[in-house]
């Protein structure tokens, strides 16, 4: 288990979730086999940090706890770029169970250039 009292990898000033960004989560917990009411309830005016990733768009969510690490992936969510690139977003929890990560990767490493529209 991981605990950063300080990370590098994140930067910028907290932001609120875009809409694409939400749903897109809301997307990944509805895939998820575990309990995930109040973590969707925690999507509306969740603030999150735009992770150092190369554009790949991965976020780092914040929590009132100072120490927080990695501590469970619960959903895979696999897509293709407007370019066609394959895409990988994942949605991790910390240790305490709370969102942690939206890791997003993308399969040359490149920006990515569209979230995708999740129909509901």
């Amino acid at each position: 288990m991981r605990f950063e009292a300080s990370d590098e990898a994140v930067h910028d000033e907290p932001r609120l979730l875009s809409d694409l960004e939400a749903k897109l989560v809301a997307h990944l917990l509805g895939l998820a086999s575990t309990g995930n009411a109040a973590l969707l309830a925690s999507l509306d005016g969740a603030r999150v940090r735009e992770m150092d990733d190369g554009g790949q768009g991965s976020l780092r969510f914040e929590q009132p706890q100072p120490l927080r690490g990695f501590g469970r992936q619960i959903a895979e969510y696999r897509f293709a770029d407007s370019d066609g690139v394959p895409v990988s977003a994942t949605l991790n929890l910390d240790q305490l169970e709370d969102l942690y990560e939206l890791d997003i990767f993308k399969g040359d490493f490149g920006r990515l250039l569209t979230i995708p529209t999740i129909d509901e």
